[in-house]
């Protein structure tokens, strides 16, 4: 029953954050303030490089849930 809650849960929350970062740079180039393609690639190679970053920390975030339980695991994603 944890599988399939935790699989229901990633499957939200990643189709959400890949929809909004998959065009990331069309809505900096779109929403305004002055930003330039120039400035848009740069963030977009931050977004990139944060979801790069996040693979690296998968297996410390299972050794949290492993050790704390799965509400205090969430609890803490949520706060950082």
């Amino acid at each position: 029953p944890y599988f399939i809650s935790v699989a229901a849960w990633s499957l939200g929350s990643i189709y959400r954050s890949m929809f909004i970062l998959g065009s990331i740079f069309e809505q900096m180039l779109y929403n305004g303030d002055g930003r330039s393609t120039k400035d848009a690639n740069a963030y977009v190679r931050v977004f990139n490089a944060l979801i790069l970053v996040s693979t690296f920390l998968t297996p410390f975030f299972g050794f949290f849930v492993d050790r704390f339980g799965l509400a205090p695991a969430f609890t803490l994603v949520n706060v950082l």
